[in-house]
């Protein structure tokens, strides 16, 4: 008589294996943007879009124009937490995971007049190239701002030109994320928001590190404080905290003119 052979019985062990390699295999709504990363792109949207309002539609002669110095600097100082956090992060914070050679750009751009390619976790090698970009023109723009504000009005037309490409830049970002959407059908822009995308969980992080964002909005809203507590609003004058530095954040309002009565008709 010939032996049975039967498959092993499936233990509790064997279902949470496979379970386990499901999960890992099988794309879900994983956490992949931590929460001082998606703080710092909303930030930045909204800094930089106030500056551009306060400068491009109410002027130089608004009241509001030094504001939008001020702003800048807090935004200079989101710039520099962005870079630390950019090697200390999360995984998809930090720059390695999207240092993209010349390569993988012109074939991603390839990819999105086609159907189909190579899917990203984290950023793609559009986006990648667009933020390195985007923050070496902000470090820019805060620096030949304080130049200008310092009196060297030489720097005018060179930050006046650097603004005017971050804005270009922006509306290339803005486009290729539209156009991402729609060649992929990935809603990249909502996971900005909440942080998760459709790939397996293994490949997500564990935590969105809220502690660190406290941190960073704690000192953000410090940094703005204090900026605002030293601007004087009658001379346009900012006195750098920390540094002591003065800076004209807009046009010295003239001098009344003296009149001296010995030369007034009325007085003779």
């Amino acid at each position: 008589m010939t032996p049975s052979t039967t498959s092993p019985p499936i233990t509790s062990t064997t279902t949470t294996r496979r379970l386990e390699l499901r999960a890992a295999t099988t794309p879900a709504r994983t956490l992949v943007w931590d929460l001082p990363t998606r703080l710092f792109h909303f930030s930045l949207i909204l800094g930089f879009g106030s500056a551009a309002v306060i400068t491009l539609m109410l002027g130089s002669e608004s009241a509001a124009f030094p504001y939008h110095a001020i702003i800048g600097m807090v935004i200079a100082l989101l710039v520099v937490l962005r870079i630390v956090w950019g090697f200390m992060g999360t995984t998809y914070a930090r720059f390695r995971s999207f240092a993209f050679g010349p390569t993988s750009v012109a074939q991603y751009m390839s990819s999105l007049t086609k159907r189909g390619g190579p899917s990203y976790t984290g950023h793609n090698p559009g986006v990648s190239i667009g933020i390195f970009a985007m923050l070496a023109l902000l470090l820019a723009i805060a620096f030949t701002g304080i130049m200008r504000a310092r009196g060297n009005e030489g720097w005018a037309t060179v930050h006046s030109v650097l603004v005017y490409a971050m804005l270009g830049l922006i509306a290339l970002h803005i486009l290729g994320v539209i156009v991402h959407v729609a060649k992929r059908k990935e809603n990249i822009i909502g996971s900005m928001v909440h942080g998760r995308k459709a790939v397996p969980l293994a490949e997500g992080i564990v935590s969105p590190k809220p502690l660190v964002a406290l941190v960073g909005v704690a000192l953000a809203a410090a940094w703005t404080i204090a900026l605002v507590g030293n601007y004087n609003s009658t001379t346009k004058m900012l006195r750098v905290p920390l540094i002591g530095t003065e800076l004209q954040l807009g046009d010295r309002p003239e001098a009344p003119v003296a009149r001296d009565s010995r030369t007034n008709p009325e007085t003779e």
